[in-house]
């Protein structure tokens, strides 16, 4: 809750609005974006209040998690699939 009230806050006081603000969430998850898919340790990401004023998110690791597999139908091709890591 005190993130959300920080990003709300912030762009209120930058008088950007919805924009403003999906510009500061994003510039928030960014980094994290980008890491996520490629560590699957990361059990979960918290955004905090520290997050907005220019912190770090605090990530749970789990270094015994296992990498998980999804098959995913390939369009048109009956019931092959695609195995994303």
């Amino acid at each position: 809750d005190d993130a959300l009230h920080s990003s709300a806050a912030k762009t209120i006081a930058e008088k950007t609005g919805a924009r403003g603000l999906r510009s500061i969430i994003e510039g928030i998850l960014t980094k994290i974006m980008f890491e996520m898919p490629s560590d699957h340790t990361i059990e979960k990401v918290t955004i905090t209040k520290a997050c907005v004023d220019g912190g770090e998110p605090e990530i749970l690791r789990d270094p015994d998690r296992k990498p998980v597999k999804l098959a995913i139908p390939e369009k048109g091709r009956g019931r092959n699939t695609a195995t994303i890591a």
